[in-house]
């Protein structure tokens, strides 16, 4: 397994004091973590914020799962880019015989990826991944073109991921996406 880019000291100081004050709940894993109530509250109230905000400009709102299609993510060229960031789903295939040789593995904390396969599905490296095929597929963009509102999981599946907030799982942000007409972009 790839060792995991230790946290600058300055990065560990802000970890540890995320955790200490119950904003990042540790998952036992480095670089994954959940979130406190009190995170989650001013998240939310952010979100309602930049909600709010972005009003003025009508976005369509698209909500997506953290996972996208794997013919997607091959097509994207996002596995040229970001190979060391690229997360793909493996699921369980085989037996009962298997099954139950995996979970006799797994217990021991050994490797038992002999009995997974690579599923469809990969992770969401970024917010905006998913909604280009939705935009793609409904034709040529009208004038002046859309503003999409996306409120993302995104999550990376970094095995040399650094041990500091957000390193796998992208913060909940609130991007927006503006789709122009060839001739607006500049």
């Amino acid at each position: 397994m790839t060792e995991v880019r230790r946290a600058t000291a300055d990065q560990a100081a802000f970890r540890d004091e995320l955790i200490a004050r119950g904003l990042f709940l540790e998952s036992g894993v480095p670089g994954l973590y959940g979130r406190g109530a009190t995170f989650e509250d001013i998240r939310t109230r952010f979100d309602g914020l930049i909600t709010n905000a972005a009003a003025v400009d009508e976005p369509e709102a698209m909500r997506f799962p953290p996972l996208l299609p794997r013919k997607q993510l091959e097509a994207s060229g996002y596995l040229h880019s970001f190979p060391h960031l690229a997360g793909s789903v493996f699921a369980f295939e085989g037996s009962e015989e298997d099954a139950l040789e995996q979970e006799e593995r797994a217990s021991r904390h050994e490797d038992w990826s002999a009995h997974q396969r690579m599923t469809e599905l990969c992770l969401v490296p970024a917010a905006c991944y998913p909604v280009y095929p939705v935009v793609a597929a409904r034709g040529p963009l009208p004038a002046p073109g859309i503003v999409v509102g996306v409120s993302p999981r995104a999550l990376r599946g970094s095995c040399a991921a650094a041990d500091v907030p957000s390193a796998r799982d992208r913060l909940p942000g609130r991007p927006g996406q503006r789709a122009r007409l060839a001739r607006q972009v500049v």
